[in-house]
């Protein structure tokens, strides 16, 4: 929805109903409360998103669902799909990816090193796309509106050399054969529906119900 109406603002409720309807169809999700309940959570969620006046408008020089291809060092390919590419008159590119998720969940990747998605589709913006990066920012929607500039909008001297390393030495491990059970983020492993069969994600999620319990 949110790519139909970059692309060409209209009326939010009506195009929310028609995407909403085609993805129910699709699914085969049947009616009933649970449904109605989220179908009404996720169109305020978006009016709050197109009725802030505090977020990236975007405009004309938008790119959404924007795919990408480009090679790293050691043969390695990095594909992908940014949600919205917003590019100013002298070639510079803002990058911007959605998340339906709480504010902790959004402000949390501001500058968490483990995760690598900012910084490989900076990458993307300057190799594959020609553009010059100035940043990347998630837009939370779940909730409330909430905008986390990664790196607070100011872009490490040598993260182009530091995301390319730490891709190279990850596929490098599944290379190898490393398939332990590592979670970076215990925490999320109350959340994981793999948690059951998992001793470490069982173990974590008992310790962290236990604590807050």
């Amino acid at each position: 929805m949110l790519a139909q109406f970059t692309a060409s603002p209209q009326d939010v409720e009506t195009l929310f109903d028609a995407v909403f309807a085609a993805a129910v169809e699709e699914k085969q999700i049947p009616p009933g409360y649970h449904r109605e309940r989220l179908r009404n959570d996720m169109l305020d969620n978006l009016l709050a998103y197109v009725n802030d006046p505090k977020v990236p408008r975007g405009g004309e020089s938008s790119q959404v669902e924007a795919k990408f291809q480009y090679a790293l060092d050691d043969g390695i390919e990095v594909r992908g799909s940014i949600d919205r590419l917003d590019v100013d008159a002298e070639g510079g590119a803002l990058v911007i990816d959605y998340k339906y998720s709480g504010g902790k969940n959004t402000k949390d990747r501001q500058d968490n090193d483990d995760l690598l998605q900012a910084p490989l589709y900076l990458l993307a913006a300057e190799r594959h796309f020609g553009l010059k990066p100035l940043g990347m920012t998630y837009i939370g929607l779940k909730g409330k509106v909430l905008e986390a500039p990664w790196k607070n909008g100011r872009l490490p001297a040598d993260w182009r050399e530091t995301v390319t390393q730490r891709t190279i030495d990850t596929v490098d491990l599944i290379r190898q054969g490393r398939m332990e059970v590592a979670p970076a983020d215990l925490a999320k492993c109350r959340f994981c529906e793999e948690r059951d069969v998992c001793r470490v994600g069982r173990a974590a999620a008992d310790e962290m119900e236990a604590e807050t319990a």
